[in-house]
């Protein structure tokens, strides 16, 4: 149904490619809400973490890392949180203290249980690389950021970019 909705109103607005995220609530830090065509031409990482996962607690700085060095250089990347903390105050205290500035679904969203089933996410930490339709380009993407060293984003994005492309 929702997804009908955004077709017809691409239809209507005659707007064109436009982004699969451009019609959702979504926060950023220092940001605030996030307008229409914030993800446009930036490689895109949807990740699920939330705070009580030891795993995540292992991940996420290494994400972070790589998420860090994009942007010192300049690379377009961008990472979607989806959280699956079980109180606003827990997913804020994680979101300010453990991430970067990450464009996240705030607390309550109806959009955190709709991707956790349209990304087949049964276990966290995960990640996935999505084009701008939200097809999951690969969901081989934590290992190479895991072994990440300085310097490897770039090169990791650049590889990204190039099989969202295809």
């Amino acid at each position: 149904m929702r997804l009908l909705s955004r077709v017809l109103s691409v239809m209507k607005n005659g707007v064109r490619n436009a982004h699969f995220l451009d019609e959702l609530a979504i926060e950023k830090g220092g940001v605030g809400k996030i307008g229409k065509g914030f993800f446009d031409d930036k490689t895109l990482l949807i990740y699920f973490s939330s705070s009580w996962c030891p795993s995540c607690k292992i991940f996420t700085p290494k994400l972070k890392k790589v998420y860090e060095e994009a942007v010192k250089e300049n690379v377009p990347l961008e990472v979607l949180w989806v959280s699956r903390d079980r109180t606003d105050a827990d997913l804020l205290k994680y979101y300010n203290s453990k991430l970067p500035a990450f464009a996240y679904f705030p607390f309550g969203s109806p959009q955190i249980a709709e991707f956790l089933t349209r990304y087949e996410i049964k276990t966290i930490p995960a990640i996935r690389l999505v084009n701008s339709t939200g097809r999951v380009v690969s969901d081989a993407v934590r290992m190479p950021i895991e072994k990440a060293e300085n310097g490897d984003a770039p090169k990791l994005i650049e590889h990204w970019k190039g099989l969202v492309k295809t």
